[in-house]
């Protein structure tokens, strides 16, 4: 799987994993996670397909919507995934979302049907505004960084206690959830998440409670489904949906209680109705991209024999290319005020070292050997760039 970022026409970028070949599927997150929530799922679906796991604009590491309204309504993330399929060259694909993924995607197929093959939709069902404003009190604790820290044990808080009780911030027995708690390391990963997110980690997460409607999702009218996993800590929700009623182009997939499970009730569906429907996915360009030509700073991911490598870079302007080097245990980002005043008047290039920032990690290295190993990786990603 290849991590790599489009920019697109408004000018952010969004990172986003791929991996295999055939009929693209676009698979949309929860926030305020990351496109590594949808890593199980790409992996068998590349087996017969282009799966593609984007980061949601504010998320993972793509760029926060264009203008960065603060409290954005949940179709503002539509456009830029519209954009998204323009700068990958696909025309039209299917749309796997989760939570807030799923809610994405259904105001997607909706405003876009030309885009939309399928809308897949997990983690999605009805639940009246009263009842939302009741479970949403003191469910967005404020998390502005802290002198003492403290801002880091209410992101752990918060993401230990969603695997405890629903809602999370109701620490009593009648809302304690029957599931297993995770390893430390699970939850950790996931918090980190939230750490990107950064303040703005609700700006997605919270409207997509209120777009989980009956009278939203219904008007969908491209192939559609519905999932009902029975592992779910709280399937009413879905039911109510479900109860409603949903248009014929709904399929409702009902799937076992193992996670196994309810990742094969959906690539059963795409393997019996899209795999031979849908147009393949275009090969990614081997060009560099285009916004390299841009006076500004911008991302991308450079293969090398220690994996991919994040790079800032800018190719505008005159002169020696100026190559900036980070302290260690930080990343290109540290370098990014220093280096404002090159670009643009000189070629600049920043790069993460293997297992800092946000490069892969070169776990063959010993700690005494890591300096030659950062030079060399450093050296194969400029000659991977033409430098």
């Amino acid at each position: 799987m290849k991590r790599a970022f489009a920019t697109l026409a408004s000018g952010i970028q969004l990172h986003y994993r791929r991996a295999g070949s055939g009929s693209p599927v676009i698979l949309l997150h929860p926030s305020p996670q990351s496109s590594s929530f949808s890593i199980p799922m790409a992996q068998r679906l590349a087996r017969n397909f282009t799966a593609i796991a984007v980061d949601t604009p504010g998320y993972g590491l793509s760029d926060p919507l264009p203008g960065a309204p603060r409290s954005p309504a949940l179709e503002d993330y539509v456009p830029a995934l519209v954009e998204f399929l323009d700068a990958l060259g696909i025309g039209k694909a299917a749309f796997y979302g989760n939570a807030t993924g799923a809610e994405i995607a259904h105001l997607l197929a909706y405003a876009h049907p030309d885009r939309v093959a399928l809308c897949m939709i997990d983690t999605a069902g009805h639940k009246e505004d009263a009842d939302l404003n009741a479970m949403l009190a003191g469910y967005f604790p404020d998390v502005t960084p802290r002198r003492d820290g403290g801002h880091l044990l209410t992101h752990w808080d918060m993401v230990r206690s969603l695997y405890l009780f629903s809602p999370w911030q109701q620490t009593d027995r009648a809302h304690r959830l029957p599931i297993d708690l995770p390893s430390p390391a699970v939850i950790h990963e996931k918090m980190l998440d939230y750490l990107r997110a950064g303040e703005g980690y609700a700006a997605a997460y919270r409207p997509a409670f209120y777009t989980a409607k009956h009278a939203l999702i219904s008007r969908v009218t491209v192939p559609a489904t519905l999932t009902r996993w029975e592992g779910k800590p709280d399937l009413s929700e879905v039911d109510e949906l479900l109860r409603r009623g949903l248009p014929g182009n709904f399929t409702v997939l009902h799937a076992g209680p193992s996670m196994d499970q309810r990742l094969a009730a959906s690539e059963n569906y795409l393997l019996q109705h899209y795999r031979n429907v849908g147009s393949s996915a275009p090969e990614p360009a081997l060009a560099r991209p285009a916004a390299q030509t841009a006076s500004s700073l911008q991302r991308e991911l450079v293969d090398t024999p220690t994996g991919q490598l994040l790079v800032r870079a800018c190719r505008a302007g005159r002169g020696t290319p100026l190559l900036a080097l980070h302290d260690a245990g930080a990343s290109s980002g540290s370098m990014l005020e220093l280096l404002h005043p090159f670009v643009g008047v000189r070629p600049v290039i920043a790069i993460d070292y293997p297992g800092c920032g946000d490069s892969d990690a070169n776990g063959a290295a010993a700690v005494s050997d890591l300096l030659p190993a950062y030079a060399a990786a450093i050296v194969a990603a400029l000659q991977a760039l033409g430098f």
